[in-house]
């Protein structure tokens, strides 16, 4: 190519990228490099070009060929780290970047550029030492102190970084990704009424900045603005689902629909994240949780979906995880060294102390602890060894507490399943017992590796975990009778695929953390005779909800009182509810999540107490008649319709439990009508139940060893 040629092709290639058409750019400055191999302003600017189209692997190569043969050009070496970061080589980027400020050392683009590598690669020491140089170097520079709000926010100081993204703002201007970390940064701060503003200013710069509209639902959320946190999330969802935060918002979208009652609006929901994420975990226990709620859903449709998520996501390793252990008569215990020998040496009884581990969330300040603190407190007198998995970032006193009396502790948060599973075969569990369930923070996945012989659920989930490789699931005869009981399925156990075992009284003992208190003496404000709800208002079903209306109407001089209704759209939907059923909404009391004390206090505004159906009350029951108020339920045909009925015959009250919705409005009108039988009820609640097998530690902690090591000997048994 002639010198004349050369020259035009250069001012094409010029002309071409400051008008913005860079693939042309692109394409002329390719044909003259290949002329002129050895010009490093030519490459330079093909590279430029290339970084510019984000094609920034391409960019490298004419970048790096420039930087050889010019070797003492620092912008150089910091475009060809810019390019190296943007094409995730941060460690190359980081070298770059230093060859540059070995040239240069005042150079700031070159410090700002190098902090940007470093954090990336998570030396955040380092990356803030460098941001700081460049703002230093830099001090106007507007997107130098953003990025040294950046520097200070990874490095674990969101206060320094407020300060910064303030002066990025001051210096430059209104820009979304600025507000967006500024709010950031007020978040983790612990100031999350300021960083709702931030959010805002990032969205009305960039309505479609996603990060800043989750981000902004979920402090609305955890700020009890319901309405508004539903409102950004469908505003986000609106945009579609090509962005990972995108599910999340449609995620966070389902769990307000659940907690808002409007349960096949949310089964809608979490099915749609779970199409566009099919190992979305806690969409699918949350799906499992919904559907259990729901009146809409059938027995037979909700155990599909939850052998549905044993398949997904625990399907059952080929092999178990555990090691068998030599446990001749008399023989070897736990710390002797276990043997392959694939099966125990059949004993005549427990040659030794059963090792049970138990897995948590919930080993804090939770209800799940009510239930807990006697089962760990008492099966070591029967022979056995606790230890807990602990499956929470955030341990509490109780958690200390609970820590320092068992015989292992093990904090797993912060390991994935695998490791789980060979830290429990390390640790020789014989029965392995899950207690969450399918709420928050459960670890069911873990089970697929069947880590331990046996292995059991209870407390933590109404129906059958749907983990094939769960072995047992505590219950009881009164809630599922192996015969069905009366008027109800005889076939309780075809839903589990668990076998059941069912304790001869209860599977609930509870320890309240608290002081029972009186019941109601008079009939509360003005004498008004008060019906109270305390569950969680995703149970209150339209059936409930129809038949409290009915009950309200024909005892016209009582009102009712609500805890846990979500403020907002919800309570004003509840009201237009009654009222359209003529019950004037003047007789509905409603209220969110109090606190603790507040929640006691509406205890005693409440004569009786309704339990909801078809998922009955389980925690709430219990701690409603503790706190001094009898309970109507209605029975139904499996464990979550048939729990409230086991609560109340153990406490007493099975006068209370009704088999139609006909007998749950005479029983409830009979209360409310007749002062000596409600007195009747109220003397089988409160203290009155440390005299039942609802308190009974000694009985139910024996029945409970008793199953574990009949389940564990059946094991030793089948080998």
């Amino acid at each position: 190519m002639n010198s004349q040629a050369l020259q035009q092709l250069t001012q094409i290639a010029s002309a071409a990228e400051h008008a913005g058409d860079l693939p042309r750019a692109a394409a002329a400055y390719r044909e003259l490099t290949a002329a002129l191999p050895r010009n490093a302003d030519l490459l330079h600017r093909l590279g430029l070009v290339e970084y510019m189209m984000g094609n920034h692997e391409d960019a490298i190569g004419p970048l790096s060929a420039a930087a050889k043969i010019d070797r003492r050009n620092a912008g150089l070496l910091v475009n060809l780290g810019l390019a190296q970061h943007a094409a995730g080589r941060h460690a190359d980027a980081v070298a770059s970047l230093r060859k540059a400020l070995q040239l240069k050392p005042d150079l700031a683009s070159a410090h700002n550029n190098l902090g940007l590598a470093l954090s990336a690669l998570g030396d955040h020491k380092a990356a803030l030492a460098s941001a700081m140089r460049a703002a230093a170097l830099a001090p106007r520079a507007a997107q130098t102190q953003y990025n040294l709000g950046n520097a200070w926010y990874a490095a674990g100081d969101p206060v320094q970084a407020q300060s910064v993204y303030r002066s990025a703002l001051e210096l430059g201007g209104p820009r979304p990704e600025v507000y967006y970390n500024l709010g950031n940064a007020l978040r983790a701060a612990g100031e999350p009424t300021q960083a709702i503003p931030s959010y805002r200013s990032a969205l009305a710069l960039d309505p479609h900045h996603v990060s800043a509209l989750v981000n902004l639902g979920n402090l609305l959320m955890g700020e009890r603005d319901y309405d508004g946190a539903e409102q950004v999330f469908e505003q986000a969802v609106a945009l579609g689902e090509h962005d990972r935060r995108l599910v999340e918002a449609r995620y966070n979208l389902a769990n307000l629909q659940r907690m808002s009652g409007r349960l096949l609006a949310a089964i809608e929901s979490y099915r749609a994240v779970l199409a566009r994420e099919p190992m979305h975990e806690a969409a699918c226990s949350n799906l499992l949780l919904t559907m259990n709620y729901s009146a809409d859903v059938s027995k037979a449709e909700a155990f599909e979906a939850h052998v549905g998520y044993g398949r997904r996501f625990a399907p059952t390793l080929a092999a178990p995880a555990y090691r068998v252990h030599d446990l001749a008569p008399g023989g070897a215990g736990h710390d002797d060294e276990a043997h392959g020998d694939g099966a125990y040496a059949a004993p005549a009884g427990v040659p030794r102390r059963l090792r049970v581990g138990f897995v948590s969330a919930d080993f804090r300040q939770h209800a799940v602890m009510l239930f807990a603190w006697p089962i760990i407190d008492g099966l070591p007198a029967h022979g056995f060894e606790i230890y807990c998995y602990f499956n929470h970032g955030r341990p509490d006193a109780v958690t200390e507490r609970l820590r320092a009396q068992v015989a292992g502790w093990r904090d797993i948060h912060a390991i994935d399943d695998a490791a789980l599973a060979a830290q429990i075969v390390r640790d020789r569990i014989d029965v392995l017992v899950d207690l969450t369930g399918h709420t928050a923070g459960h670890r069911l996945s873990v089970f697929a590796y069947r880590p331990a012989p046996v292995q059991v659920t209870m407390i933590g989930h109404i129906g059958t975990t749907g983990v094939e490789a769960m072995d047992y699931r505590v219950t009881d005869v009164r809630a599922e009778p192996a015969d069905g009981g009366r008027d109800n399925d005889p076939h309780h156990d075809r839903w589990y695929v668990e076998k059941l075992i069912r304790l001869p009284r209860t599977c609930w003992c509870i320890r309240p953390s608290a002081p029972s208190q009186p019941s109601r003496t008079s009939a509360g404000p003005n004498d008004v005779f008060t019906f109270g709800s305390f569950n969680n208002f995703a149970k209150l079903s339209d059936a409930t909800l129809d038949l409290w209306t009915e009950l309200l109407r024909s005892v016209p001089q009582s009102r009712m009182l609500f805890v846990t209704v979500p403020e907002g759209r919800t309570q004003a939907r509840l009201r237009e509810r009654f009222a359209h059923g003529g019950v004037d909404p003047s007789r509905i009391e409603m209220h969110g999540l109090v606190p603790e004390a507040r929640y006691r206090a509406l205890h005693a505004q409440v004569d009786v107490a309704l339990d909801p159906f078809p998922c009955n009350g389980f925690v709430t029951t219990i701690e409603t008649l503790w706190l001094g108020v009898p309970v109507v339920a209605l029975q139904g045909d499996s464990f979550r319709s048939r729990n409230g009925a086991s609560i109340l015959a153990n406490a007493g009250l099975d006068a209370l439990v009704a088999r139609s919705a006909d007998e749950y409005l005479e029983i409830a009108r009979g209360l409310a009508g007749d002062p000596d039988r409600l007195a009747w009820a109220r003397t089988h609640t409160g203290e009155h139940l440390r005299t039942t097998a609802l308190m009974d530690e000694v009985t139910f902690i024996s029945e409970l060893a008793g199953a574990f090591t009949d389940a564990w000997r059946a094991w030793l048994a089948s080998q």
